[in-house]
């Protein structure tokens, strides 16, 4: 699979980081309630720049070898986020970065995650909640059981 596990990030890791260091710093309005019900739920959330994603946003397998962000190639079958404009996620090439919701970024689009194994109860109460902290039309639940997602 060419991860590491080591290298991979969590929410749980990225909890123990924030609590060693004691502080948490704000990004940004949305991804702050999202870091919040990420930490108490362990749900994997990630929140894009609703400007730079396009408008057909496709969360299924990858065709083939030949599907890549441009720089490397996807895993046929792998699991991938896409618009018209190319991967925004991949577990392979992680996330586009330019995609990523920054300071300066207006609205935000939160891609919920159903980790594998969860309770089905945890992960509607984490994306209700996101739903009803945030406006629900930008909150995108994607899961490997629903993997054309749903919007709002």
């Amino acid at each position: 699979m060419n991860v590491k596990p080591s290298s991979v990030s969590t929410p749980l890791k990225q909890a123990l980081r924030i609590m060693r260091r004691d502080a948490y710093r704000p990004i940004h309005p949305v991804v702050d309630v999202c870091m919040e019900i990420e930490y108490s739920t362990l749900c994997s959330f990630q929140v894009y720049d609703s400007d730079r994603i396009g408008r057909h946003v496709v969360y299924g397998p990858a065709d083939g070898p030949g599907a890549d962000d441009g720089m490397r190639h996807v895993r046929p079958g792998e699991l991938v986020l896409s618009d018209e404009h190319g991967i925004i996620h991949s577990p392979t090439c992680g996330n586009g970065a330019g995609r990523l919701v920054g300071d300066t970024s207006g609205a935000a689009l939160v891609r919920v995650l159903r980790i594998p194994g969860m309770a089905v109860d945890t992960f509607t109460g984490a994306v209700d909640e996101a739903a009803g902290r945030l406006s629900a039309a930008d909150v995108l639940v994607l899961s490997a059981d629903s993997p054309t997602g749903k919007c709002g």
